[in-house]
Parts: C-alpha cells; structure tokens; sequence
C-alpha cells in the first residue's frame, strides 16, 4: 500500500474515460487509467503551495544593517498571517549582498524565526558575495500549521567588515514528498494506489475523493493578497508615514476573490511618535463601501521594539474583525494612516489574506 507523490502532474484527455471503453491501470502501464487519478490527486496535496510572503525592500532600505553589531539585535523585518494547513516548513529564497571583501571574517548572515516556538533558520551570506550582483540564497524553516496566527521575523548580522542587505524575500510552503494515510488539515485525503489496478474501476467514493480534495485545497491554501514590511529597525523613517490628524490615503490594493472568498483576514504593525497624542491606521475594502460599512481602525501606540508582540493588530483582536469582500469579484483594498496634525503615525507591516471559506 502506497500514497505516492509524483513529481508531475499528469493531464488525463477526457476521452479517456467513458462508456464501454476499457478500465486501465495507468501509469506504470502507458495508459491512461485509474493510477493516474490517484497520483493526480495526491500530487495535488503535496504540490500546490500558496505565496506567504512575497516582498522587495525599496533601494534605500534592502534590508541594510550596517553600523549594527555582528550579533543578531531587533528584527528587521515581521510578516504575520494565518500559516497554511498541511505543510510543515516553509521555504526561504532570499536575495542578499554583502559588501565585505573576505571570507569568513566579512561573512555575514540572515535568520528567520517562528514567533509561536523560536524555530529558526540561518542563511549564511560570505563576505565574498557580490554588492552588485544579488544572490539567491534558500533555507527551510518549520512551522506549527495549527496556528490561527503565526510571525515570520527576519534578522541580519554583518562580519568583521561590510554589511548585508536582503533585497527581496519569497515564502512559501515546503512541498510534500510523501502522504499519510487519513485526512490532512484542510480535509483533503491521500489516495492509496491500490485503489487503482487493471479492469477494477474506482468506486463512487474514490471517485468522488479527487474532487471534494480539490475543493478542501483551494478553500484552505489561501495566498497571500499584501505582504509588506518596513525596514523595523529605522523606527521613525517608514516610507508609510503620516502628520494629519484627519485620515490620509496612503495605499489602495486591488485583488480579485475566488468563489466563496468573502472575508479577509489581516494583522498589521505600527506605532506613532512618542510625544505625539493620536496615530491610527484603517482598513476598508471597495465592498464595504458600497454596502455603507465601516472600515476596521486600529489605535497606536508610541512603543516600538522587538518582538513588536505589542504593536501587533490583527482582525482577531478585541473589537477588531475581518474585512467584507464581494465574492468572486475584483476590488480593491484601501489603507488610511494618521497622526494628530503635528506628529507622525507609522505603518511599518501589513499582511492580508483571503478567510478560508466554509
């Protein structure tokens, strides 16, 4: 007995399956038959892995550390959101320079850790890589997918001489290479192979199987809609900044939600100037709008250090909740920020990303 994973998908024409016509193994054999809606299915649940953060850091910021220590300090950069059901790990692609000029005394490194159990992982970045030419570097890091919310926090230290800046970073869940017997997180279920042999057709349930996974796939491994993060250690440089003391737009978003998709789920990070009396950010989509509802706001504070647990806001917080969309229809997001008229307020992360459906 075996759920085995493929490493391709395999397209079956449809006029393989009808009427009188003969039941095939499939795969190992060269036909088309029931092997191959068992290994479709599960390269599907091991395969289709949803964008959890897909961010570039302007040129002026690129993550840059240097004059920091060549030990580890307060995070640069934090995404939050909803980890994605039926992985264990994520996968790290970053692009990095280092400006030092030997190695390994200029060697210098990136790390990424779980907020919800410190996991971590290390990306070297020699001090012999290029500043001009960026390099792609990649890590695994594990995660607990029964999160309702989880913070992936990147930090960068330097070597002796020179200074690494990150210049984007791509996370997205780890595929699988192997299935268990049961069903996974989300509700989709693996299919064993010896469901599926020469002149015994799939039952209705196994038939039915490929389908509802499907189904339980594209409901739960939602991608991401806005994964932005500031550079966290330049405090009151945010390129999202604000004075006003009435709401400034400072960003619209466009996206479009599949069938079903009717809320949004998102967590964002900010604070405002220390002797400033007011700083608020809101969050309103084009749907609410129309049906005259209001945006969700989120008051301040002046605070501002790491793990920034307290300048966390997410929809599930106290008198906070998720943003109405219109389902199956384009719209567009729109993010207000401001301070008290004299003060800066800033909007240093937001994440959002579709509710997983019913």
């Amino acid at each position: 007995m075996a759920r085995t994973v493929n490493s391709t998908f395999v397209p079956v024409p449809v006029s393989h399956w009808s009427t009188s016509r003969p039941v095939h193994e499939g795969s190992a054999s060269g036909e088309y038959g029931e092997l191959d809606i068992v290994e479709n299915n599960n390269w599907l649940l091991a395969h289709v892995t949803p964008v959890v953060v897909k961010h570039t850091f302007r040129p002026e910021d690129q993550g840059y550390v240097n004059g920091q220590a060549t030990s580890y300090g307060a995070a640069d950069a934090v995404w939050s959101r909803r980890p994605v059901p039926d992985f264990a790990e994520y996968t790290i692609k970053i692009y990095a320079t280092n400006s030092g000029t030997t190695s390994p005394a200029d060697d210098g490194a990136v790390k990424f850790e779980m907020a919800s159990d410190s996991s971590n992982v290390e990306i070297a970045i020699p001090g012999t890589t290029s500043l001009t030419v960026q390099t792609l570097f990649s890590a695994d890091i594990s995660y607990d997918d029964s999160q309702s919310l989880d913070s992936i926090e990147m930090y960068i230290k330097n070597g002796t001489a020179g200074a690494v800046r990150v210049w984007s970073v791509h996370i997205a869940p780890k595929p699988l290479t192997s299935l268990s017997a049961g069903a996974m997180t989300s509700g989709a279920i693996p299919m064993d192979s010896i469901t599926g042999v020469q002149d015994a057709p799939l039952t209705s349930y196994h038939r039915a199987l490929p389908t509802n996974s499907c189904e339980s796939v594209r409901k739960a491994r939602t991608g991401t809609l806005v994964s932005y993060a500031d550079h966290f250690i330049r405090t009151a440089a945010s390129q999202i900044t604000s004075t006003s003391a009435t709401y400034e737009l400072v960003a619209v978003i466009p996206f479009e939600a599949l069938p079903g998709q009717v809320e949004l789920e998102w967590s964002l990070f900010g604070h405002r100037h220390a002797s400033g009396s007011a700083g608020a950010v809101k969050l309103i989509t084009s749907y609410m709008e129309t049906q005259g509802t209001a945006g969700e706001e989120v008051t301040l504070t002046t605070s501002w250090s790491s793990p920034y647990a307290s300048q966390q806001h997410d929809w599930a917080d106290g008198g906070q909740d998720t943003l109405d969309c219109a389902e199956a229809a384009a719209g567009h997001i729109k993010v207000y920020l401001k301070g008290d008229g004299t003060y800066d307020a800033w909007l240093m992360g937001l994440n959002i990303w579709p509710k997983e459906p019913t």
